[in-house]
């Protein structure tokens, strides 16, 4: 994480600086361990990325290859029916974000959080199936949304109504996430979490598997493993590493978004008494899968 070094000290070197690592980690994890100075912290951080956002220009003539960045092959979560491409956001490395591919009974392509990608995913998606809908989870989640309008115009655009201003900042939305509902009655569910401090603005998706169900969520719960780079140290702030690929609700999710932590709690527990559900597929991280209702009431537990 701080570097390498190589001759005969290396080994002197890297304790001492695994030693330094040690403590930093210690004295981050100690700054962040209340409840309030969380809440402050969360919140600079949020006035920063809407500050920072609303400066930034709206560039409406970027292409599809400007912003292809590395990714993972398109991964198959199930047969026909679900899938994952994770891939990095700015730069070569984290933070790693996920998109999500649903196909309909219809045959409809619902794509969640859409990430620009090289011409053989492009080509292999095309053929999962008539590409319908794009959702975009939040304003934070817009980077790519708009070269891919442009690319497939027939698809229309959704997001959550609280989020509504922030991303037409980028493109035309068509709908609210909402009507996926009413669209879609035997494939897709939209949750509003009640207890959220903004409840309109992350929204969790259930999409159903025939007897199976999978759900997707943006930003209130992660599912990070330790990559050995910089980013780890705010993983390790805000506690958003995964449990051996059990999601986790980090400290700023627990602490500053879950307002009304009984309502919230409900919500998990809720969700936790199902059985049908086997795969949760969150924003950052990998997907967890299996029992999935034990992991919800670990969410649960945890507010």
């Amino acid at each position: 994480l701080l570097g390498s070094s190589s001759g005969p000290t290396s080994g002197c070197l890297r304790k001492q600086r695994n030693s330094l690592l040690r403590r930093l980690l210690l004295i981050m994890d100690a700054l962040v361990s209340h409840p309030y100075l969380c809440a402050a912290t969360g919140a600079v951080v949020l006035l920063y990325v809407h500050q920072t956002r609303n400066r930034q220009p709206i560039v409406t003539n970027e292409s599809w290859e400007s912003h292809v960045r590395p990714h993972d092959p398109l991964e198959e979560i199930v047969a026909g029916r679900l899938w994952r491409l994770q891939g990095t956001w700015q730069g070569q490395g984290p933070p790693l974000r996920n998109m999500v591919i649903y196909k309909t009974s219809s045959g409809d392509l619902i794509v969640h959080n859409g990430v620009a990608c090289d011409e053989e995913t492009v080509t292999k998606i095309q053929q999962l199936g008539n590409l319908a809908v794009l959702i975009v989870p939040n304003g934070c989640h817009r980077a790519d949304a708009k070269v891919w309008k442009d690319r497939f115009p027939k698809m229309k655009v959704a997001c959550p109504r609280g989020c509504r201003d922030g991303v037409s900042q980028v493109l035309p939305v068509e709908m609210d996430v909402q009507e996926l509902a009413h669209l879609y009655p035997e494939c897709v569910k939209v949750h509003e979490i009640e207890g959220l401090r903004w409840k309109e603005w992350e929204l969790m998706y259930e999409f159903s598997l025939g007897e199976r169900a999978a759900l997707c969520v943006s930003d209130l719960l992660f599912n990070l493993r330790p990559t050995g780079q910089w980013v780890d140290l705010i993983g390790h702030m805000f506690s958003s590493f995964g449990k051996n690929g059990r999601p986790v609700m980090s400290r700023l999710g627990r602490w500053f978004f879950a307002t009304d932590k009984p309502k919230v709690r409900a919500f998990f527990l809720g969700l936790g008494s199902r059985k049908d559900i086997e795969f949760i597929v969150v924003g950052h991280g990998e997907v967890a899968r299996g029992d999935c209702a034990s992991m919800l009431r670990e969410v649960a537990a945890s507010l």
